[in-house]
């Protein structure tokens, strides 16, 4: 088997929510600012939200963050929640991926 593509991801359980963060491996989506980055991934390419958000490698439970660069100066990252539906904005920023930020990066 030839691998054409590697991410790194950190599977997250926080108080029965499941979920999955994607630390490597995606290249920078395009966009000028997180809302630029949504609609990129929601109307021109959404393949990387299939890929993870898709049997075998995701359930229709799950959701999937995506940190991606940050794009204003006092931010050091930004991310994006993608779930079997959609790319969405992470305006429900929940515990998990903040403990994620917090003990692994």
């Amino acid at each position: 088997m030839r691998w054409t593509r590697t991410l790194q991801t950190v599977d997250v359980h926080c108080a029965g929510e499941i979920g999955r963060v994607v630390t490597a491996g995606v290249l920078n989506i395009p966009g000028a600012t997180i809302a630029d980055k949504l609609m990129h991934l929601n109307t021109v390419d959404d393949s990387i939200r299939r890929l993870l958000c898709s049997e075998p490698r995701g359930t229709p439970a799950g959701s999937v963050c995506l940190l991606v660069p940050a794009t204003v100066p006092e931010a050091d990252v930004g991310f994006l929640v993608l779930q079997p539906d959609q790319a969405h904005a992470p305006a429900w920023c929940d515990d998990r991926y903040a403990r994620v930020g917090h003990h692994h990066l």
